[in-house]
């Protein structure tokens, strides 16, 4: 929770300008010590370790699927490798994700729309929440992760997104399990 503090500290209110891309590690910047972060579960290899800024991944997993609700172009997002979750205990949807590693993979949205957009956040005890703020109303996506197959070794999910007629294949994504 104090790496997500910190981190949401400085996303909240950020303008997106009209065609401008947010960069989640242009705006964070490296979560190190001397930065005031601290060590928390990160997948490394594909296990889990402790370094510093885990739990980053939560936020960025959360301003992913904003965007594709807001129907934002996405630019640049890696799925997580590993699926560390029972589905009982998930905070999001499988592929709603979006690991982020400082300095090799960001998460990059842009903004399609004339005006400009920013992020909202509440951060409570257990539970972190965000929106989407924007100078003027914006269509809602419908966003729909599907899994399609499930082995006791992986499980592969298919993103869609709709907005009235308009259905957008996004991608799917194979998760190793652990």
């Amino acid at each position: 929770m104090h790496n997500l503090r910190l981190a949401t500290d400085r996303v909240e209110d950020i303008l997106i300008p009209p065609g401008g891309i947010f960069s989640f590690w242009h705006v964070i910047g490296s979560p190190s010590a001397r930065r005031g972060y601290q060590q928390g579960r990160n997948i490394i290899n594909g296990r889990l370790q402790a370094d510093y800024g885990g739990g980053l991944c939560q936020l960025a997993g959360l301003l992913y699927h904003l965007g594709l609700q807001a129907g934002l172009t996405i630019v640049e997002r890696h799925p997580h490798s590993l699926d560390i979750y029972e589905d009982h205990e998930r905070y999001s949807p499988l592929g709603a994700d979006a690991t982020v590693v400082y300095g090799y993979k960001d998460l990059r949205l842009q903004n399609p729309y004339p005006h400009s957009l920013w992020f909202r956040f509440q951060l409570a005890e257990n539970q972190l929440q965000g929106k989407l703020w924007a100078e003027q109303e914006i269509p809602l996506w419908i966003v729909r992760f599907k899994t399609t197959k499930t082995t006791t070794t992986s499980t592969t999910v298919i993103t869609y997104r709709q907005q009235r007629e308009l259905l957008e294949h996004l991608g799917k994504v194979t998760y190793k399990k652990e």
